[in-house]
């Protein structure tokens, strides 16, 4: 094997010769081995033939897209660190992304900073997920007699479990895990005849915050208020998650939608006691956060999205009423 080839290796897959030459630059001179593709069937191909551990693939592509590309490659090595580009009228489909097992996305133009931090975070996710399963197979490997190397075994599978329901950034509940939660909620709810309540919540002027700080500050930032959050609606039923980018969702059991406003408006004054500086943002001179509840007992029939839908809802009236506040 040639020194090139023990290089971390980076497939980036995308239908314009431009991106993929100024990507391929970057990440090369930062001492990655970067194979391109045009276009996803191309980097399908490469991807089946190549050992690669990091795909980085445009959204939007003639022929093969992105999630397409996701979908595939996480059916082939469910391992593989998958990082969306979008642009900025695509959100909708990097959260969907998220969903389906991305590990991150890039707004596009990427900058330089933002590209290599990101990389750099998946390796990182990447080394310590195999450092795990190392330690997995060793105990494996051994003959388990003792009482101290089954209790061993059982820790390390406890923990790779934790990992796969959890937010890599933040620590709390991924979209995945979030998704599940709501369903048996719901259908809680529905034999019970309570309520079913959820909490929308969007970082006021994020962007804004990224491209004030940068990008390290602004996963501090996430860190702390997801924290923040969790700390004031840690109550026996609920779950506090990472909904998507800079946005969080909470669900509630069985709370109405007065206890759920109160709730919410706690969380709210949180986070702005917290005083992260944000010279930048329109509203306030520290972070801020918008909320929208919505809180409905559920009938045969209904789908749980009706419950996630009204927050959402809620979440867009209170950024159109000027953001820092909570409606519903």
């Amino acid at each position: 094997m040639t020194a090139d080839m023990k290089k971390p290796a980076v497939l980036l897959i995308d239908d314009e010769e431009a991106i993929l030459a100024g990507i391929s630059y970057v990440l090369e001179k930062n001492g990655y081995r970067v194979v391109t593709a045009n276009g996803g069937e191309q980097g399908l191909e490469v991807f089946k033939k190549e050992n690669l551990q990091l795909v980085i693939t445009d959204l939007v592509m003639d022929g093969i897209g992105g999630l397409e590309v996701l979908k595939q490659v996480k059916e082939i090595k469910p391992e593989t660190m998958v990082v969306i580009m979008t642009g900025h009228g695509e959100m909708d489909s990097s959260i969907e992304a998220l969903r389906l097992g991305a590990s991150d996305y890039l707004l596009k133009p990427c900058k330089e900073e933002e590209l290599l931090f990101r990389v750099t975070r998946c390796f990182e996710k990447l080394q310590m997920l195999n450092d795990a399963k190392k330690t997995n197979e060793k105990l494996k490997k051994s003959v388990i007699k003792h009482q101290e190397l089954e209790k061993s075994l059982r820790a390390s599978n406890k923990q790779l479990e934790l990992l796969s329901t959890l937010d890599g950034l933040t620590g709390i509940a991924n979209r995945r895990t979030f998704e599940k939660f709501l369903e048996r909620e719901w259908k809680s709810s529905m034999r019970h005849t309570q309520p079913a309540t959820a909490i929308m919540m969007d970082i006021d002027f994020f962007k804004l915050y990224n491209d004030t700080y940068g990008h390290q500050a602004g996963d501090d930032c996430l860190k702390k208020v997801a924290r923040t959050i969790e700390k004031s609606l840690r109550r026996p039923g609920d779950l506090v998650a990472r909904y998507g980018g800079e946005e969080f969702v909470a669900i509630l059991s069985d709370t109405s939608q007065k206890g759920a406003f109160s709730l919410a408006e706690k969380v709210r004054a949180s986070v702005e006691a917290l005083e992260i500086p944000h010279q930048a943002s329109p509203v306030n001179k520290f972070v801020t956060i918008s909320l929208g509840v919505a809180s409905r007992v559920p009938e045969r029939g209904d789908a749980s999205s009706i419950l996630i839908s009204e927050a959402d809802q809620s979440l867009y009236k209170a950024k159109q009423e000027g953001r820092n506040r909570v409606m519903e």
